[in-house]
């Protein structure tokens, strides 16, 4: 069964009626068109669709010249909810281990070997770093690290404004 397309719009110079005040057809079959469409949007109206939700994927990157073994706080009090996907490292010579937190919670997965060879973790659990909270990231086992590079991947979901 094929579902027959709405007629067009009617030229503004089509007469709505003949002579004998008949409505002109095509006049006919638009309005006739439209008032089948009115339960529709209608229904619409009093349910509207969800707003869309967009997720962003954001990065940002620190570099710590001589790092040493203690706590750098990354970011003081975040102002939006994100979650960490992944943390790049890479230094110029040495070696040390970086432990990203949020808060005093390390992320769930592997800390970071740091060394002149990039080396990326994922994090898929204790990652949720919300509003207000600290991002930190824990240096120890250093061993003449320079120029330490670190990358903090995330994703947070905004909602369209209708």
């Amino acid at each position: 069964m094929t579902t027959r397309q709405p007629d067009p719009l009617p030229e503004a110079t089509t007469r709505l009626a003949t002579v004998e005040g008949k409505p002109e057809a095509v006049w006919y079959r638009w309005f006739w068109d439209v008032s089948k469409l009115i339960p529709n949007i209608i229904a619409i109206i009093d349910n509207p669709p969800a707003d869309p939700e967009y997720e962003l994927v954001e990065e940002f990157s620190v570099v710590i010249a001589y790092p040493s073994n203690k706590d750098y706080r990354l970011v003081l009090k975040a102002a939006v909810a994100r979650t960490v996907t992944e943390v790049v490292t890479r230094c110029v010579s040495g070696t040390c281990t970086a432990t990203t937190k949020i808060d005093t919670t390390a992320l769930g997965g592997t800390a970071n070997s740091v060394s002149s060879s990039e080396q990326s973790q994922s994090h898929s659990s204790a990652n949720v770093w919300g509003v207000g909270a600290d991002l930190v990231v824990t240096v120890s086992s250093n061993s003449a690290c320079v120029d330490m590079t670190l990358t903090v991947k995330t994703t947070r979901t905004l909602t369209a404004i209708p």
